[in-house]
């Protein structure tokens, strides 16, 4: 007789392996259809990936001495609206360059591809890991869902990207 092996590992467990998967096989991740479909499972996923980073994030401030609690304030509002302004602005775009996925599939990527939050765990590295991992996922999760070649969603990413970088670059002449 045999237990599913979700069932019985619980949920941390699952937690945590769908994690290692999406880190260290990104493209086999969002190829699997059980993901697409399950959006509970995604808020869940990914607002554990938050509370966690947020969590080993202030304790690590904290024996630091570099108590910044504005700052986390901050990031945890931020992770928590981006998922949502994402969508907002990736959805359209993807159906301009034809893509055939739903807004449902957008948001499923925006919520996996943002669990690349743990990154900022990392010392003095971890926002650039974060920053280039969440776009791999996002570039990786967009074709797989949406059915657009790696270039197109590549393409898609840019456009946003590039005009905030404008922006940021105006900002400061």
């Amino acid at each position: 007789m045999e237990i599913n092996v979700y069932k019985k590992q619980g949920v941390l467990t699952r937690f945590f392996s769908e994690l290692k998967f999406l880190i260290l096989s990104p493209r086999e991740f969002f190829e699997i259809l059980e993901f697409r479909k399950n959006l509970p499972w995604a808020v869940s996923f990914y607002l554990m990936v938050v509370i966690i980073t947020y969590l080993l994030k202030s304790i690590v401030d904290l024996f630091a001495l570099n108590i910044n609690i504005l700052h986390l304030k901050i990031l945890f509002f931020v992770i928590i609206v981006s998922p949502i302004i994402s969508l907002i602005i990736f959805h359209p775009l993807i159906k301009l360059f034809k893509g055939t996925g739903s807004a449902k599939d957008t948001l499923l990527i925006v919520l996996f591809a943002n669990s690349a939050v743990i990154f900022y765990l990392i010392p003095f590295w971890g926002n650039y890991f974060y920053l280039f991992w969440a776009i791999l996922l996002q570039i990786l999760g967009i074709s797989a869902f949406h059915k657009l070649s790696i270039t197109r969603s590549s393409m898609i990413l840019s456009i946003p990207y590039s005009f905030f970088l404008f922006l940021r670059i105006w900002e400061h002449l």
